[in-house]
């Protein structure tokens, strides 16, 4: 073992400092003295609270819907931990279906988005749309439009396409059959968002 003072020489790497002995490791090429693994963004991922994250998405969605640009939205989502995504597809939509058609097609266009990157899973779409699904009748109790703009946010994320995903999320509603229908993957030009229920 070399002298923790010896100095640089060929194919050797000394250090004029003292080095505790258990910090060299002999290679091929000498001893070399051992230097702490790097910590990578993967191996430290950002530490969120359940409040921190709650917070986040509120914000976010309010600047989702004053910025109106997909450019660069898909950070509204990567930054959140996958097991909370769910949330922040429900915060949309339900904003989305409380608003007007255009506002649940910006949804539908960010959810496509999001699910061409691999940003959601469609467990995690379902998760976040579910809940909304069960009370989408009640929204708007003159109106059918609520239930119109909840299918065009539905047809983003593609999950109208599963024949399981679509029959599940019919079955939360009232209407279930109506739903179900409006699901189908070829149905055409929706009716008009702003018509009365029948």
């Amino acid at each position: 073992m070399p002298s923790p003072t010896s100095t640089v020489r060929q194919g050797f790497y000394y250090h004029g400092s003292p080095v505790p002995p258990e910090k060299y490791i002999h290679s091929p090429y000498g001893w070399q003295q051992l230097l702490p693994p790097q910590r990578t963004h993967a191996q430290s991922p950002l530490v969120m609270s359940k409040a921190d994250i709650l917070k986040k998405i509120s914000v976010d969605t309010t600047s989702f819907f004053i910025i109106r640009s997909l450019d660069g939205a898909e950070k509204y989502i990567s930054t959140l931990p996958q097991e909370y995504r769910f949330l922040l597809v429900n915060k949309f939509a339900t904003q989305a279906v409380e608003s007007e058609e255009t506002d649940a097609q910006l949804v539908a266009d960010f959810f496509a988005c999001v699910r061409k990157k691999d940003l959601c899973s469609a467990t995690l779409f379902e998760e976040g749309l579910t809940p909304l699904a069960k009370i989408i009748d009640s929204i708007g109790v003159d109106t059918a439009k609520p239930l119109y703009l909840f299918v065009i946010v539905v047809k983003g994320t593609g999950l109208h396409e599963n024949e399981g995903c679509r029959a599940r999320i019919a079955a939360q509603s009232m209407d279930s059959e109506k739903l179900l229908s409006l699901l189908a993957p070829n149905t055409g030009v929706l009716p008009a968002a702003t018509g009365q229920r029948s």
